[in-house]
């Protein structure tokens, strides 16, 4: 799972789409495993996978591959939705970790697997590590703003 940092670059009203992010990475990676050296990409399928959560929804990407070491690629989308607000900073990152959960909950469901590798940048990083501290969330405050 890739987990992005933060896009405040939407704020600007600009295209953003977090698959533009990552798409030099997931190239990467599955290029390597080309025994010929070109970039051929062992991908099968793309698509989006909704995620919903009470009134919340929002979707992630993935991409499908071929690959038995890489395996299936997601791609997050924790601040989606959330991004078009006056002030998206204002949240606790709390909530944005509880999202990431939302989704690693939907990608464990899909692959019927008990775990994944989440690969994040800046942000993203962040709001992984507190997914990981916070897993259930029971003593969290996702409501508070700041």
């Amino acid at each position: 799972m890739l987990v992005h940092g933060w896009q405040a670059i939407k704020l600007m009203l600009q295209k953003y789409d977090q698959r533009d992010i990552w798409k030099s990475s997931i190239e990467y990676l599955l290029s390597t495993h080309d025994s010929t050296g070109q970039i051929t990409l062992d991908v099968v399928n793309m698509g989006i996978l909704p995620v919903n959560y009470e009134t919340d929804k929002w979707d992630i990407n993935y991409v499908d591959t071929e690959s038995p070491s890489i395996g299936n690629i997601y791609i997050s989308n924790y601040n989606a939705n959330i991004i078009g607000v006056s002030n998206p900073t204002k949240y606790s990152i709390l909530l944005y970790a509880f999202r990431l959960s939302k989704e690693i909950d939907k990608i464990l469901e899909r692959e019927s697997c008990e775990s994944l590798v989440i690969v994040a940048h800046s942000m993203g990083g962040l709001v992984a590590r507190t997914y990981i501290e916070y897993k259930d969330f029971k003593h969290a405050d996702l409501t508070k703003d700041f």
